[in-house]
C-alpha cells in the first residue's frame, strides 16, 4: 500500500502474547534506517498476539518528500521478525513545504526579473535619449557646416563689393 504522510497507518505483526515487540523502519531506496519517534509496538486488546505500529510515528525529520519504498521489520527476538513493504509520500499534500518553498524562490525570482526589466528599460531609455542627442548633435554639426559656407559666401561677396566699392573711389577721385 502507499501511505501519505498524514494518514495514520496501522502496520501489524503476529507474535506470542505479552512480549515486547520493536519495530524498525528502513528505506529501501536508500538502506538508511528511519528516524522514529517511538519504535514500540502495542498488543491489540481484544486480538492476542497481534501487535500494530503507526506510521504516525515516523518522524519528520527524515524528511522524505518523495515517493519511498519503506520495508518495516518487528521483531521481538524470541519468535520469526515479522517484516512487510509499504510505499510512503510522493503526494501533493506531503510536499507542501517543498512546493512552498519552490513558490517563494519562483516568487523571488519574478521579484527579481521585474526589478531587472525596470533597470533595462530605463537604460533603453538613457540609450534612447543618448540617440537622440546624438541625432541633435549630428544636426547641430551639420547646421554649423551649413552656417560656416554661408559665412564664407558673405565673407567672399563682401570681399568683391568692397572691391567693386574701392574701383568705384578710385574712378571717382
Amino acid at each position: 500500500m502507499r501511505y501519505s504522510k498524514n494518514e495514520n497507518s496501522i502496520l501489524v505483526g503476529n507474535f506470542s502474547t505479552g512480549t515486547e515487540v520493536t519495530i524498525r523502519v528502513l528505506s529501501l531506496d536508500t538502506n538508511e534506517e528511519l528516524i522514529l519517534d517511538t519504535n514500540k509496538c502495542i498488543e491489540h486488546d481484544d486480538q492476542q498476539g497481534l501487535y500494530m505500529w503507526s506510521t504516525k510515528n515516523i518522524n519528520y525529520s527524515n524528511k522524505i518528500d518523495h515517493y519511498a519504498n519503506l520495508v518495516y521489520i518487528m521483531s521481538n527476538g524470541v519468535d520469526n521478525d515479522t517484516m512487510g513493504k509499504f510505499t510512503y509520500s510522493g503526494y501533493l499534500d506531503d510536499n507542501n513545504d517543498l512546493i512552498n518553498t519552490k513558490l517563494d524562490m519562483l516568487i523571488s525570482f519574478k521579484e527579481q526579473y521585474d526589478r531587472l526589466e525596470s533597470k533595462i528599460d530605463t537604460l533603453v531609455e538613457s540609450i534612447e535619449k543618448i540617440d537622440i542627442l546624438n541625432n541633435k548633435t549630428d544636426q547641430i554639426l551639420e547646421f554649423e557646416t551649413r552656417f560656416k559656407n554661408v559665412q564664407e559666401q558673405l565673407s567672399i561677396e563682401y570681399q568683391d563689393i568692397m572691391t567693386t566699392l574701392s574701383n568705384i573711389d578710385a574712378k571717382l577721385t
